[in-house]
């Protein structure tokens, strides 16, 4: 597979019109300096309150991104906490290596995720 199909393939799977207007609006705040290329999901008061306090601090200093880590679960009651794991994961690496750690998660894998729910950036 070249890298033209597997950008096609990435592209289909945020093909709904609620994604990309969610997309469009992530762009504007990226431009206007509200959010990073590569960072942590935004969260509601609910969703902040629900984590643990040492990870609570570890996300605060992360800045909320476009794009996020990807996360699987094989249970979808737990995609909150896959979600902040993956998270975190992200965080603690250097900043150099967020983009990768994104990015290679966008691009389609050779195993096959029978099973699993990916979590995909909050709209």
């Amino acid at each position: 597979m070249n890298s033209a199909t597997a950008a096609a393939q990435c592209w289909l799977r945020f093909q709904s019109a609620p994604t990309v207007w969610a997309l469009l609006a992530g762009l504007q705040d990226v431009a206007a300096g509200r959010r990073s290329w590569f960072g942590v999901r935004p969260r509601g008061h609910s969703q902040w309150y629900a984590l643990r306090p040492e990870w609570q601090n570890i996300l605060s200093r992360t800045p909320v991104g476009l794009l996020h880590a990807p996360a699987w679960t094989e249970d979808p009651a737990q995609r909150e906490e896959a979600c902040a794991a993956a998270d975190i994961y992200l965080a603690v690496q250097p900043a150099h290596r967020r983009a990768f750690t994104v990015l290679r998660g966008l691009m389609p894998s050779r195993r096959t995720a029978i099973g699993r729910s990916v979590c995909l950036p909050a709209s």
